[in-house]
Order: C-alpha cells, then structure tokens, then sequence
C-alpha cells in the first residue's frame, strides 16, 4: 500500500517465478494498483501493470531523500 498524492496506490510484492491470476486476485479489484516483481522488465500480468522491484524500491527511497 502507498498513499501519494493524498490518493490510495495498492502494490502487491511477488518475488516467485510465476504469477498466478488467482494469486493477485485482490490487486486486480483495483484500477490503479501495480505489482512489483523480481523480473527485471516492465510488462503486464492479468492486465495489471507489472514492475521490477529493485528499480521500484530505488524510487521509493529516493522520494523521501
């Protein structure tokens, strides 16, 4: 979960092999939620925007510099 912009962002953490739909069936309920994941490239699981999280914790950490 990241509040940015006094708006709700949800993110959800995977770091396995393979993203199952019915294991993200709770980030899929909304429109702006992301998933960070251990591939390396940006891309889209279940029509939810897929993200790599190393490069994600890097932006997050340099928010708050």
């Amino acid at each position: 979960m990241n509040l940015r912009d006094d708006q709700f962002w949800p993110i959800e953490v995977k770091w396995g092999n393979q993203l199952r739909s019915k294991s993200i069936k709770q980030i899929a309920r909304y429109g702006n939620g992301e998933i960070w994941r251990r591939e390396r490239s940006v891309g889209e699981v279940a029509g939810i925007k897929a993200l790599p999280l190393p490069v994600q914790l890097l932006r997050v950490g340099t928010e708050f510099i």
